[in-house]
C-alpha cells in the first residue's frame, strides 16, 4: 500500500512509523543569507544534537555586531547546555535607543527566525 500526504502536511504520516532513534527538524526562512556556511552547519548540528536529547525548541540567535532596528531580538537567560541558553523573551524590532540598550546589556541576540525541535516536543 502506498501512503501519500499533501505538501501542506508533510508530517502527517510520521506517527504511524516506528522509530528507534530521535527525529529532529529545523525550519529556516527561504530568504535567509548565510554568510559563514561552516559556522551555520556547526550551529545547526549542535541544535539538532541538543533536541535529540531534550524535548525543547531551539531558536537560533546571532550575536549582534551593532544596534539594529530591522531585526527582532531574543533575550537570553542562563546557559542551558554549552552555548544553548534559555529564552527569557522574544522582542519585536526595537527603536534605535532600545537596540543600543540590548547591545550594551550583552544578553540579547538577533532572532534569525530558525527553529529546531524533535518530533516528541
Amino acid at each position: 500500500m502506498t501512503r501519500t500526504c499533501p505538501l501542506s502536511s508533510p508530517l502527517s504520516f510520521v506517527p504511524a512509523m516506528t522509530r528507534t532513534c530521535p527525529l529532529s527538524f529545523s525550519c529556516h526562512s527561504a530568504d535567509a543569507v548565510v554568510m559563514n556556511p561552516d559556522e551555520f552547519r556547526r550551529v545547526i548540528k549542535n541544535a539538532l544534537a541538543f533536541t535529540d536529547r531534550n524535548n525543547a525548541i531551539v531558536t537560533i540567535g546571532i550575536k549582534p555586531s551593532r544596534p539594529e532596528t530591522g531585526y527582532g531580538y531574543v533575550e537570553t537567560a542562563e546557559v542551558s547546555s554549552g552555548e544553548i541558553c534559555k529564552v527569557n523573551a522574544f522582542k519585536e524590532k526595537p527603536d534605535n535607543e532600545t537596540a543600543e540598550k540590548y547591545l550594551k546589556a550583552g544578553n540579547y541576540l538577533w532572532n534569525a527566525g530558525i527553529f529546531v525541535w524533535n518530533i516528541d516536543t
